[in-house]
């Protein structure tokens, strides 16, 4: 079971994936997307490796220096998830967590270290609910990478 605070992350995520809802998306707005996290994170303490993608096809990609293969592992993991399931790595977490499976679970049964549950992966949704792509960060902790995509979109959103 989730405590109260848990419950209201999950919350928080369904009303996050519902509100950031594409009419469309091309590559460009992908890339606007890919741009926006990077000023964002090229801001904070710690460096942030990036990635968005339509489908399986990554269209922007993005590792500061400190960053290589464990970030491209975990944001591997990240993307698997949210195109597996269509909702963000931290939803993902949390309703596992809800189910009383434990954060390092790795959905072992379907394919060992292919999934990821950790904040950080976001689906890129149409506002007719098909999923299109995701966006993915690593570096941070779990809830931070989940609040740097949370941002990115944010602006994105603004801007458009």
């Amino acid at each position: 079971m989730l405590d109260d605070s848990q419950s209201a992350l999950l919350l928080m995520c369904k009303e996050q994936e519902e509100k950031y809802r594409f009419d469309e998306i091309t590559q460009q707005d992908i890339c606007q997307l890919g741009e926006y996290l990077k000023e964002i994170s090229l801001q904070l303490d710690r460096p942030v490796a990036i990635e968005a993608a339509l489908g399986n096809f990554v269209v922007y990609r993005f590792y500061p220096e400190g960053r290589g293969i464990h970030e491209e592992t975990w944001i591997a993991g990240k993307r698997n998830t949210v195109m597996a399931f269509g909702l963000s790595s931290k939803h993902m977490m949390l309703k596992m967590l809800g189910k009383g499976l434990t954060q390092s679970h790795t959905f072992a049964a379907l394919e060992p270290g292919k999934f990821a549950l950790s904040g950080g992966g976001f689906p890129l949704k149409l506002k007719n609910g098909l999923l299109v792509g995701s966006i993915c960060a690593s570096g941070l902790r779990d809830d931070d990478d989940h609040n740097v995509l949370v941002q990115a979109l944010d602006r994105f959103f603004q801007s458009n």
